[in-house]
């Protein structure tokens, strides 16, 4: 019967196979402790019940008991135990069988050991009591602290439990197992030291371990104490076992003969594989390995990695090492828990253990007499016990005890919480090679050609990931290739990472990278392995855990369970909040789904996620800005929510090339309408903190969507952002064009929002080319059409750039009226980036007038809000304002503190102009301070960016 309840500490119950003493509160599980504990012997009163549960047996606390039993029934039910709580006239009682409760199992393991060890079968006596003394976790009934509790630990369960000490001593003694048999006496068994069974077993072990000497010194302690705890002499029969003992000697062991004895006829290296041919790296792990063995005799040492990363080579390398230095013998077992069909049974792990020691098995008549021989084999020796290949700690623990006078070592795809925190296993986690180690290891074996084809060769290390079976099955491959370029056989990898899952497996299908990831796969539930396929249709290689909630559409618990599932076997691995799945796993993954229309659902659901995330990231930072147009877009209910501008930059931030994956999976896919309307909602997310080149790139896939969708709206809008970023980015001549043709088909398809942005955008080329009557023109016509739509932003937006016009026409007054109105505009709809830019032109409008405390303290506040809103743009402009006015009244230290942020940004922003302004204010404030080097440094950066402009000036 298998035990579903423990009272032999807080009351437990075996919930979804594991124990729970959480569940309830703690007069719950005190009054289910005391009905386990009378489970199939009587019936309990309500007066008898109340004084186990409360001190103060009141009668208003007899009426409470009535509320705390229905209160447990309630409980009972809604977790589903195997128990029901019966009330009758009688009393209450619980329906249950005895034997699923730990103590009355326990009581039963006594009589049944006891009558094992009568009968000379003391083996299995002590495996027996070993495993249920390990059921006591703590104090009996610790949920209850009143004296009929305090009775019964004292006068039932502390009897009990000794009694199971002394006949697993007894037992050990008379297998000779004196050194385990003293341990438990001085250990567990210690606070009973006047307990004359207890001294008669102790001299007998001392006796049996060759140290008689000690014995009578212990003995006339002993009777001492018990005089004097006592008051009387100490028994006849413990004088007369003490005299025994030290006229018969040291007695003896019998050892059957299954084998051999002589420890120089075994093998050193027992069943261990051949060491690797190509073994590289790991230098740092092996000394870990070293210091661990060093540090202690025996124990447990866990490697976990995931699959071909080099787990069972590196433990095959380090034993060799070790062997005949850091341990005597070394054995070997493959326990076959994800490469075999099924995990090697115990009894199999004893044979292979007891077969490289030169013990024939068979030979041996129980299994517990072969454990017992095993164990005194493994105790002459140093050994090193390699257990490779571990399904999971619960498969390992249990053959602990077989090999606990050993050095272990393990290895697994699973992270071995269990042997860590029950057994104090020493943890390493085999990581990837890094690049420098692969691109040596490839060196070695494709001598020339490697050197011959750097770039091919960087590809190639690459595309290993540092992961030892892709290298090996590269460079096999390559060596197989001689004719081949490695720029071709790279690329082809490349172009169709299938090619490289199934490689090397022309004569054996099972040495594939495939197979070795599909081992990991069938150790999966059926649940696991439905998420793990799905998330092969994710694009990027970042993931979070809503991106695997819209593609499964589960519950976040649920998909949390099997995310963790996946992180143990290393299919995923884990960072903080987000998850990680290489490429060539998730090739893997994608491989493996089957059904079409489950994929193309999937694929839909998380492009509307990531879409809608996008939205309200947009959202939160430009909240009076209107989204494209979403007719027929429902929103995805795992859409991301953000708490700020901070939040919502910084999701951009992380997921860069998630988002252009995304962008570009969507269009593969044929969802053209997500791709394009997703390109417009994010690209200012990656444009204001200078992610230029995603910005550029999103857009452009959002372009090419647009015409595959036939929308005109779409692509006017598209182009004119893209032509926007161009000019940005500096690339005027191109944005110009892009921006005219977006003119003409925002007029056409009279779409008032992109036709105002485009000519915008377009006068700002203008104004750049030095056009400035064409630039106010245009302004002023795009200024009539965000007029006549009453459109806030756009007006502001709009008389901000006539200002900057005007400015540099020196029309300073009418500049500074056209910016307040500006910022008038943006502070009534409360767009803080649009405040910002606003700011900055003020201020350089007021430095123009030669106003440069003005200027100084709108640059500040200009450059707070950008930072707020993460525009980088706005921040170097403000910055250098801040900058060139601290030098103007001489404020050194403020002016190269500005001038150098102002250069940071403006060189992440590749606004040329604005960082040799920059380094010029930091080169004037470098050679006032007389720091005549760092400022010749600083001249050296401005030749350099003055011949990027014009190559004839350097």
């Amino acid at each position: 019967m298998t035990i579903q309840f423990k009272i032999l500490g807080t009351t437990s119950l075996r919930i979804n196979g594991t124990f729970d003493d959480t569940w309830g509160k703690r007069q719950e599980r005190g009054l289910l402790g005391v009905l386990l504990l009378e489970a199939g012997e009587r019936r309990l009163t309500r007066d008898e019940l109340a004084r186990w549960i409360w001190a103060d047996d009141s009668g208003r606390r007899r009426r409470n008991l009535q509320q705390l039993v229905s209160r447990l029934k309630r409980t009972l039910e809604g977790i589903g135990v195997p128990a029901e709580v019966r009330t009758s006239k009688a009393g209450h009682w619980l329906e249950v069988d005895p034997e699923s409760v730990d103590f009355h199992h326990f009581r039963r393991a006594i009589r049944t050991a006891a009558e094992a060890a009568d009968s000379g079968a003391h083996l299995d006596a002590i495996g027996l009591l070993e495993e249920t003394l390990g059921m006591w976790t703590g104090t009996p009934l610790a949920d209850l602290e009143t004296e009929p509790a305090r009775n019964f630990r004292q006068s039932v369960a502390r009897p009990a439990e000794m009694e199971a000490r002394f006949r697993l001593v007894d037992s050990r003694l008379a297998l000779g197992q004196f050194a385990d048999a003293l341990a438990d006496i001085d250990g567990p068994m210690a606070a009973d030291g006047v307990n004359p069974r207890l001294v008669v077993q102790r001299m007998r072990a001392l006796g049996g371990l060759g140290r008689a000497t000690e014995i009578s010194g212990y003995y006339v302690h002993f009777a001492q104490e018990y005089r004097e705890l006592v008051g009387e002499d100490v028994p006849e029969w413990v004088r007369r076992e003490h005299d025994a003992l030290l006229a018969s000697g040291t007695p003896q062991v019998r050892v059957m003969s299954d084998g051999p004895d002589d420890e120089d006829e075994i093998p050193v290296l027992g069943d261990l594989p051949a060491g690797s041919w190509s073994f590289h790296g790991r230098a740092e792990l092996l000394d870990d390995l070293n210091d661990a063995a060093r540090e202690r005799p025996t124990g447990v040492i866990a490697l976990d990695g995931a699959a071909g990363i080099g787990k069972s080579a590196l433990a095959v390398h380090w034993a060799r090492r070790a062997a005949g230095d850091l341990v005597d013998r070394v054995l070997y077992v493959d326990l076959q828990g994800y490469h075999g069909k099924n995990p090697l049974t115990e009894d199999e792990i004893v044979g292979t253990l007891l077969s490289q020691l030169g013990v024939v098995a068979e030979r041996i008549p129980s299994k517990d007499m072969r454990v017992h021989r095993l164990r005194q084999k493994l105790a002459r020796r140093r050994y090193l016990v390699v257990l490779d290949d571990a399904k999971d700690s619960q498969y390992v623990r249990p053959l602990l005890r077989f090999v606990r006078e050993s050095l272990v070592l393990v290895t697994s795809r699973k992270k071995l919480h269990g042997l860590i925190h029950l057994d104090g296993a020493r943890s390493f986690e085999v990581p990837p090679l890094d690049a420098a180690e692969v691109f040596r290891w490839l060196r070695s074996e494709l001598h020339s050609r490697f050197l011959v084809e750097p770039h091919a060769a960087k590809r190639l290390v690459d595309l290993c990931a540092g992961i030892p079976l892709v290298v090996r099955i590269i460079a096999q491959h390559a060596s197989t290739r001689s004719r081949q370029s490695l720029a071709s056989l790279a690329e082809e990898l490349h172009a169709d990472r299938r090619v490289l899952l199934r490689l090397g497996g022309n004569d054996d299908e099972g040495a594939t990278i495939e197979a070795a990831l599909g081992c990991s796969y069938r150790a999966l539930t059926p649940a696991q392995q439905t998420l793990f396929r799905l998330l092969g249709l994710y694009p990027g290689r970042e993931f979070d855990s809503g991106a695997a909630e819209s593609l499964t559409q589960w519950e976040p618990t649920e998909v949390g369970q099997a995310l963790d599932a996946l992180v143990s076997l290393h299919l995923v691995e884990r960072s903080s909040d987000r998850y990680e799945m290489h490429d060539l796993i998730r090739t893997c993954a994608a491989g493996w789904n089957s059904d079409r229309s489950i994929t193309a659902a999937a694929t839909r659901r998380l492009a509307d996620y990531v879409l809608w995330s996008g939205l309200r990231a947009r959202e939160t930072v430009f909240p009076t800005r209107s989204a494209p147009p979403l007719d027929g877009f429902r929103p995805s209910p795992w859409a991301r929510t953000f708490t700020g501008v901070e939040d919502a930059f910084r999701w951009a931030g992380r997921n860069q090339s998630e988002l252009l994956a995304a962008a570009a999976d969507a269009r593969d896919n044929g969802l053209h309408g997500h791709c394009w309307r997703l390109a417009n909602t994010v690209w200012e997310l990656l444009r204001l903190p200078g992610w230029m080149d995603a910005a550029k790139q999103l857009l452009t896939m959002g372009l090419d969507s647009a015409h595959e969708d036939d929308d005109a709206r779409a692509v006017a809008g598209t182009m004119g952002n893209l032509g926007s970023c161009l000019l940005w980015m500096g690339e005027r001549g191109e944005a110009r064009a892009l921006l005219q043709k977006a003119i003409l088909m925002a007029g056409d398809a009279e779409d008032l929002a992109v036709h105002h942005g485009a000519l915008q955008n377009f006068a700002r080329c203008e104004a750049e080319s030095q056009n400035y009557e064409g630039a106010l023109s245009t302004y002023n016509e795009a200024l009539g059409i965000a007029s006549a739509a009453g459109d806030r932003y756009r007006i502001g937006s709009t008389k901000r750039r006539i200002a900057e016009v005007q400015r540099r026409q020196g029309k300073l007054d009418d500049a500074a009226m056209n910016c307040r109105e500006a910022i008038f505009h943006h502070e009534k709809v409360g767009d803080s980036q649009g405040q910002a830019d606003a700011l900055t032109e003020l201020a350089l409008i007021c430095k123009a007038g030669g106003d440069s405390t003005m200027s100084r303290e709108y640059a500040l506040r200009a450059l707070h809000l950008g930072e707020l809103m993460r525009d980088k743009g706005t921040c170097g402009r403000a910055a250098l304002v801040v900058a060139q006015s601290a030098l103007d009244k001489a404020f050194l230290n403020e002016g190269l503190r500005y001038g150098r942020i102002a250069a940071e940004h403006c060189e992440q922003m590749r606004d040329i102009d604005g960082e040799i302004g920059a380094i010029e204010v930091v080169i004037t404030v470098l050679q006032r301070k007389g720091r005549h080097e760092a400022a010749a440094e600083g001249r050296r950066r401005l030749r350099e960016l003055r011949a990027d402009i014009d190559p004839l000036s350097a």
